[in-house]
């Protein structure tokens, strides 16, 4: 059995699984960020369509008279 190296290989590995750790961890921060963003852009859009509607009916309201 060839155990020449094996504890710089561990290393590298350990090494290794930190790095993708830390990435998934970082993506992970990425997507709440763009869930959040999402979040309000959707809700400040629904807040300009309710608020366009209404000055329709105020104005179809206005133009019956």
């Amino acid at each position: 059995m060839r155990l020449r190296g094996s504890p710089k290989k561990f290393k590298n590995l350990e090494k290794l699984a930190a790095q993708i750790s830390s990435a998934t961890n970082q993506w992970a921060g990425v997507q709440e960020t763009v869930q959040g963003n999402s979040d309000k852009t959707v809700a400040v859009t629904k807040e300009i369509a309710d608020r366009m509607a209404e000055e329709i009916r105020l104005f179809s309201e206005f133009m019956k008279k």
